[in-house]
């Protein structure tokens, strides 16, 4: 079973449906309450302007609910005006809408509720020809509960679609505005051509440029050259000294002892 309160009046599901009710055959409204407690509607989709079901009966019939939907601008319009009152927006958007949200819907000819159950066309392949039978109104208690958890799935049935849902989040500072102004064409001053020709050539002046600064590649060898080059500098000076015979190599020891020898 079910564990909705069909007896809470404060959300939009009983505002929804309490008119249907009231102009609908009462026992088959009664007998649909129990098919949606058990959980009998199924593959439930809504889309603007229609919502689609499947309710398990004898045998799964498929039930459909068509109402005409808002016009596009007057949802913009409505949605704009709440989206500027951050109270009221925030409280639909939180599941729990205020009166005043109603208010502003309505003030803006965006009448979200059917006053009667003819507002609505509906159709179920069942062979019972109540009005409405059993199986639609199993579908419409469903779509109560369903429009008291999530408000905005009635406004997508009436026909807000992504676009006009996100004019909701849109403070625009004036609800009467339903499209943004368009962006004049860009403008740039320019002086004549006559006045700037005799320096049109002329560049402008460079830029400043740093003073130069010294470039030392060996900072290092400021106090000297290292220990290595005067050692280098001994050997290749004792190298040069010693005269090699034709044909006959250095030794390697008078080398080495060469280079002990102080230039």
């Amino acid at each position: 079973m079910s564990a909705y309160d069909w007896t809470d009046d404060r959300g939009w599901g009983r505002r929804f449906l309490d008119p249907l009710r009231e102009t609908g055959d009462g026992t088959r409204f009664a007998r649909g309450r129990v098919y949606a407690g058990q959980g009998r509607v199924t593959a439930a989709t809504i889309t603007p302007g229609a919502v689609r079901a499947v309710v398990g009966g004898s045998r799964p019939y498929t039930v459909t609910v068509h109402q005409t939907t808002v016009p596009h601008d007057v949802l913009v319009r409505a949605m704009r005006a709440l989206g500027a009152d951050p109270y009221l927006r925030e409280t639909l958007l939180a599941s729990e809408p205020a009166p005043g949200v109603e208010d502003i819907l309505d003030a803006h000819g965006a009448d979200l509720f059917p006053e009667h159950l003819h507002d609505l066309r509906t159709r179920c392949t069942c062979p019972d020809r109540g009005d409405p039978c059993k199986h639609v109104a199993a579908v419409l208690f469903t779509l109560a509960e369903t429009f008291d958890r999530d408000p905005l799935a009635l406004l997508n049935w009436r026909g807000a679609d992504d676009h006009v849902l996100a004019a909701l989040a849109v403070d625009s500072g004036d609800p009467a505005e339903t499209d943004p102004e368009e962006p004049g064409p860009l403008s740039v001053d320019l002086d004549p051509l006559v006045e700037s020709a005799a320096d049109f050539w002329t560049g402008s002046a460079p830029p400043p440029v740093p003073p130069a600064v010294a470039y030392d590649p060996l900072p290092h060898w400021d106090a000297g050259p290292p220990p290595v080059v005067a050692a280098l500098g001994r050997l290749y000076t004792a190298l040069r000294e010693v005269p090699a015979q034709p044909g006959e190599p250095v030794a390697s020891g008078e080398t080495a002892r060469s280079a002990d020898v102080e230039p």
